[in-house]
């Protein structure tokens, strides 16, 4: 998909393919979740590959 391509139930898409947060590296986009929301698949340092929700990387954890 291009970057800043408009697609999707939210009509924005905001492309961070290849963007490293933390130990994970976006891979794809792979649709919505039930609440609209981006799923993305990263893929981790170890080599492992996992699907979050892009704020779940891209928001900035609230501490204790």
């Amino acid at each position: 998909m291009l970057k800043g391509q408009f697609t999707g139930p939210n009509k924005r898409f905001q492309d961070i393919t290849g963007q490293r947060f933390g130990m994970l590296v976006a891979i794809q986009m792979i649709g919505y979740n039930k609440w609209r929301r981006q799923l993305w698949e990263f893929r981790c340092d170890c080599g492992k590959v996992c699907i979050k929700d892009r704020n779940q990387v891209t928001t900035p954890a609230k501490g204790t």
